[in-house]
């Protein structure tokens, strides 16, 4: 049985983009997710009913069982950051034609969950780790961790990718860390569960409910590979699949998801009370969306495309008094910055960036800092696309804030001296106005 959740496809983006900690919460939990899938839940009693068997104390056995989750997810994590580094996965990540990949990995995964056909991994590298987890003493117990996160690749593979594409904005070790965390959670309850097997005869039975949980996760990996089609074709500038269209797929596969939920069309399963909660919530989630072709979506925002798209908007040169001057580039900007004595807000952003899209629909808004935008030079300077003016920009943000996050804000004296920097997202608009009004006090 072959399974994938990519519910948190997008969302640990945004948690890596916060800090460590959240990233590493994403991490965890999407460990957590992963045993709700069919592949990897019925393995729960198989476990248990290999440890009840052993000898006491049972305890070192489980935590070799354990270890060998989290080291293949840690080695996976490791290999990552030695083959791309930090810069690297944020590059590789941002890439369109990886993205584009992903989307298909997303699509196959998807009708592999409908049923149209079966994924396994080369039988004879799982037969080599089955053979070693065989073995007598500690050296037996992680090796049968080992092959069991082997053989749940399917699915446990998209969250995992999903999670290293998120380290992109972050640090050297984020890849290692976050799998590790993730591996952590994935393998804690077989460990607590091997150590107390009591407690199984209080666990939900696998049976029908796992078989109907798949083509809903089905149908996530279809939003989700929606998400990377969404970010290739801004990194291509293809101006195809724009808000509008975004919107409408997401619409309509949800859609789709809150009928399969409700039964329709007709199911021979019997549709109880938790999958009619489901299917109400979908059907709430569908209705939102729609919401959003003539409104807003508020926190939705984040994951859909730049609007305007980026390279097609238009730059209004100077807004008078009343408002901002906006710039073109960073060397326009500094002409512009000399010419009428005002500093420069350099908007460092990315189109797959979630934190950036939610700064600009929900923060640059705000009456009030709009009002602290008045006497500034903006200007937006995209990073992540594979074109020479994105990878001089890339270059310009190392230069004025030693980073390579995203998004990344920028103040610069009329003169082009660094005054400041801010990194990341917030919900306060305080914050964020303290830090813009650093470039007009007298000490800047």
């Amino acid at each position: 049985m072959a399974c994938s959740a990519s519910a948190l496809a997008s969302a640990p983006t945004a948690k890596s983009e916060s800090g460590l900690l959240p990233y590493l919460y994403t991490a965890f939990v999407g460990g957590l997710v992963s045993l709700l899938t069919p592949c990897v839940f019925p393995m729960i009693p198989v476990t248990v009913s290999y440890f009840s068997k052993q000898q006491s104390p049972t305890w070192p056995k489980a935590l070799a069982y354990a270890l060998g989750i989290i080291s293949n997810f840690a080695i996976f994590g490791i290999a990552a950051s030695v083959l791309f580094g930090a810069t690297g996965i944020s590059n590789f990540a941002a890439n369109p034609w990886v993205n584009l990949v992903i989307g298909l990995i997303f699509v196959v995964l998807a009708l592999n969950l409908f049923g149209l056909f079966e994924i396994a991994l080369p039988s004879g590298l799982v037969n080599n780790m089955s053979r070693s987890s065989r073995k007598s003493g500690l050296v037996g117990p992680f090796f049968m961790g080992a092959t069991f996160a082997l053989t749940s690749f399917t699915c446990t593979a998209p969250i995992a990718a999903s999670l290293l594409a998120a380290a992109a904005k972050g640090a050297f070790f984020y890849p290692a860390v976050g799998m590790a965390a993730y591996g952590l959670a994935f393998a804690l309850p077989f460990y607590l569960l091997a150590l107390f097997p009591q407690t199984m005869s209080n666990m939900p039975k696998s049976g029908n409910w796992l078989s109907a949980v798949k083509p809903v996760l089905a149908f996530i990996e279809l939003a989700a590979a929606m998400k990377f089609f969404s970010n290739a074709d801004l990194g291509f500038n293809a101006g195809l699949i724009t808000r509008p269209v975004f919107l409408a797929s997401w619409v309509i596969i949800f859609g789709a998801m809150a009928l399969y939920l409700i039964g329709l069309p007709k199911s021979v399963m019997t549709i109880g009370w938790v999958r009619r909660s489901f299917a109400v919530l979908t059907m709430a989630l569908t209705g939102y969306l729609a919401m959003g072709f003539k409104g807003d979506l508020g926190e939705l925002n984040a994951y859909m495309p730049p609007d305007p798209y980026p390279g097609r908007e238009k730059v209004v040169k100077t807004i008078g008094n009343d408002g901002p001057i906006l710039a073109m580039n960073y060397q326009d900007a500094l002409a512009k910055a000399k010419e009428s004595h005002r500093p420069v807000f350099i908007d460092f952003t990315g189109v797959n960036c979630v934190n950036c899209r939610w700064m600009e629909k929900n923060m640059f808004s705000r009456q009030d800092v709009t009002d602290e935008f008045k006497g500034f030079v903006k200007v937006q300077l995209w990073t992540d696309r594979p074109n020479p003016d994105d990878q001089a920009n890339q270059k310009l943000q190392g230069t004025l804030a030693k980073n390579q996050a995203l998004p990344t804000y920028v103040l610069l004296s009329p003169e082009g001296k660094v005054i400041d920097k801010f990194e990341g997202a917030t919900r306060q608009s305080s914050e964020f106005i303290n830090f813009l009004k650093k470039a007009k006090s007298p000490t800047s």
